[in-house]
């Protein structure tokens, strides 16, 4: 038998790029548990098929994340990053923007 691998490049860069890793096994259905840790930034540039040149930053934005054990059952929820000003105002952070304010 034969080691074999199989690579996959990006030919131009997108505006907004979306990354969906296959977390389920091919015929059962099974959730893959294996941990998958990753960085708020991620470079491009290695991934490209022209791997010279300047960096391509892409800054994370958000993460989908099923909870439960087969692909046929379970429920899926995100996270997502908003700006502060994106928020409710709630009680603690205007009492932090008035006593800002004040300053």
């Amino acid at each position: 038998m034969v080691a074999a691998s199989k690579r996959f490049t990006i030919h131009r860069a997108p505006k907004v790029l979306t990354v969906c890793l296959k977390r389920f096994e091919d015929f059962s259905g099974r959730k893959i548990n294996k941990v998958v840790k990753y960085s708020n930034c991620l470079d491009l540039r290695p991934y490209m098929s022209q791997t010279d040149g300047e960096p391509l930053f892409y800054s994370l934005y958000a993460v989908l994340v099923h909870s439960g054990n087969t692909c046929h059952s379970g429920h899926y929820f995100c996270y997502t990053k908003v700006r502060s000003n994106l928020l409710p105002r709630t009680r603690k952070r205007r009492a932090e923007e008035d006593r800002l304010s004040r300053q």
